[in-house]
């Protein structure tokens, strides 16, 4: 069997705000996909309250197989913004990975979290939500945390995976607000 004939899953990044719109148009033109959104109790008010919020905003993953599918239809779909790979190749991610999580996140939750900070449907149930700008097992390079920690965490996890090494004299900072500091 051919590589081209196995479909993966790949990654898409939706316009600022959009990734529900894109979900919805990718669904109508037929294609497979997959926007990962857990429940999350928060304080509101006041009051503790559960909200559903995805997993990885303005990210998605689209089921397709390269050299069968045209991706040309997703690129231009309503609410994509691109479909994130090395220059303008698109990079698959790990099958097993994505329908782990997929499998995880379906699982039937017993009601609400059970706790502030508690998250339905992880592995193992309920867990604990890292505080806002770290990635639980990783460390962002230069010390500097991520500005949204579970975009960096998956697409850590893109194949191929590839370091690079720069002396730090040759890498300037980030420009402009980083982290949402003001």
């Amino acid at each position: 069997m051919s590589e081209a004939s196995n479909p993966q899953w790949y990654l898409v990044q939706a316009r600022p705000r959009q990734a529900a719109l894109a979900v919805e148009h990718l669904e109508r033109q037929g294609y497979c996909v997959f926007h990962p959104r857990l429940h999350v109790e928060q304080l509101r008010r006041g009051r503790p309250v559960v909200v559903e919020q995805a997993l990885f905003p303005d990210y998605l993953f689209i089921r397709l197989q390269a050299g069968v599918d045209n991706f040309g239809p997703v690129r231009s779909t309503r609410g994509v913004a691109q479909l994130v790979g090395f220059g303008t190749v698109p990079v698959p991610f790990d099958a097993a990975l994505v329908e782990s999580l997929r499998r995880h996140l379906a699982a039937p939750a017993d009601g609400a979290p059970d706790g502030p900070g508690a998250v339905a449907g992880a592995p193992g149930g309920p867990g604990e939500v890292a505080p806002a700008g770290t990635v639980r097992g990783a460390a962002a390079a230069g010390g500097a945390p991520a500005p949204d920690p579970g975009v960096a965490a998956l697409l850590g996890l893109a194949e191929p995976r590839e370091r690079i090494r720069a002396q730090m004299g040759l890498v300037s900072p980030p420009r402009g607000r980083v982290g949402g500091a003001a």
